[in-house]
């Protein structure tokens, strides 16, 4: 047996037709894929990735995989404990990403019965928009 885990893989695929476009290594586990218009990116809500819970961020142009955000930091011996956070929206006017998080997440000392992460681009990629 081969002591090393597989490489997490996500599939983008052609909903018309079935096909598979890409392989997209780095991220696996999503419970939940949104693909925002406004920045053209997918995000993954990737709660049982390999390596741990992420929000996954997928440029939908080079198809490449350019970010993971942790969304628990729980010690625990499983990569998926109950209440990882398994969805995402992402408001398309300005590219805010909403992503609910349980109690047992990284942002437990600001939201201990749980919450609802705001990530937001970085200013240069958001001028203007509230």
């Amino acid at each position: 047996m081969d002591p090393k885990p597989p490489m997490p893989i996500s599939v983008i695929m052609d909903a018309r037709t079935g096909a598979i476009v890409k392989n997209v290594a780095g991220i696996s586990g999503s419970d939940e894929v949104w693909f925002n218009p406004g920045d053209q990116r997918y995000y993954l809500a990737a709660r049982a990735d390999p390596l741990g819970p992420v929000l996954g961020v997928i440029d939908a142009e080079s198809q490449t995989l350019i970010q993971r955000v942790p969304t628990f930091n729980t010690p625990s011996t499983s990569p998926a404990p109950r209440g990882t956070a398994h969805s995402v929206a992402v408001n398309p006017s300005n590219n805010h990403v909403f992503v609910p998080l349980p109690a047992n997440s990284v942002a437990t000392s600001i939201c201990r019965n749980g919450c609802v992460a705001v990530f937001g681009p970085p200013k240069s990629e958001s001028e203007g928009d509230d």
